[in-house]
């Protein structure tokens, strides 16, 4: 499942996806700006199942099984909406594993751990190119595959984004005003740059990356959840702190009738 600002998208044992909500902006993919209530089974391909979906904002992406990658709705660079789902332009060969939205702009990963991007809004370097102009189709992010890393997943928060590499580095770049890219610095990124970890922390490997609004999360090896940028009650954390779950989360009392 995916859930956008006010729409969902739902993909079955069998491939097939299912949307749902809002469509004032054509998130629903259904060709039209109409509102429709109910869930609707929504016809993407023929004899390619999908496979994973991810939202954000109004934006919506499909990846299918054999690595396409579709997207709904479209905004061109003079304003035009077109809702109908279309299937992203990318290089031959080139099929994609994992997707992510952005606020008007998303990222994707290939089979080969290749990272492309593209959006109308890159402000604030989410890009990755080291520029700030925008990017009508899918652009192989140079830097990353010059380093050599392999990219297994990646996550968007509103102009920023984080990945982790098949060996659990992680890379940050884009919007950095709230400490969110780890960097100990409050800067845009126009580049994606590694977090660099303290010692005691540079020897675990990270599992799991994530990005908010305006903060990062990553989960390590060791079981210790990693945090920074900003919240409702940490403010411009600019480096990677440990997050102590205990004393976040209400436990049971002894007597207290759980719902199985």
């Amino acid at each position: 499942m995916a859930a956008g600002e006010d729409h969902n998208l739902l993909v079955d044992y069998e491939g097939k996806l299912y949307v749902w909500g809002d469509n004032s902006k054509g998130q629903l993919g259904i060709g039209t700006c109409r509102q429709t209530p109910g869930i609707i089974l929504l016809g993407l391909t023929r004899n390619d199942p999908i496979k994973e979906v991810k939202a954000k904002g109004f934006n919506s992406i499909a990846i299918t099984e054999k690595g396409k990658a579709i997207q709904w709705p479209i905004v061109t660079p003079e304003g035009q909406l077109m809702p109908n789902p279309s299937e992203l332009y990318l290089p031959p060969k080139v099929e994609i594993a994992t997707a992510a939205c952005g606020y008007d702009f998303s990222v994707l990963v290939s089979r080969s751990g290749h990272v492309y991007s593209f959006g109308l809004n890159n402000l604030a370097g989410q890009l990755g190119h080291g520029d700030t102009l925008p990017r009508e189709s899918p652009t192989l992010i140079e830097s990353l595959k010059a380093d050599g890393e392999k990219i297994s997943s990646v996550s968007c928060g509103y102009k920023h984004v984080i990945c982790k590499t098949t060996l659990g580095k992680v890379y940050t770049w884009g919007w950095g005003s709230a400490g969110q890219l780890g960097h100990d610095s409050f800067e845009n990124e126009l580049y994606p740059r590694a977090i660099l970890f303290a010692d005691h922390e540079s020897r675990h490997k990270t599992l799991q990356v994530q990005a908010g609004y305006k903060h990062s999360i990553m989960v390590q090896d060791n079981r210790k959840i990693l945090w920074f940028g900003s919240n409702g009650t940490i403010h411009k954390q600019s480096t990677p702190i440990e997050v102590n779950l205990y004393q976040k989360v209400t436990m049971p009392q002894q007597n207290s009738y759980l719902i199985s």
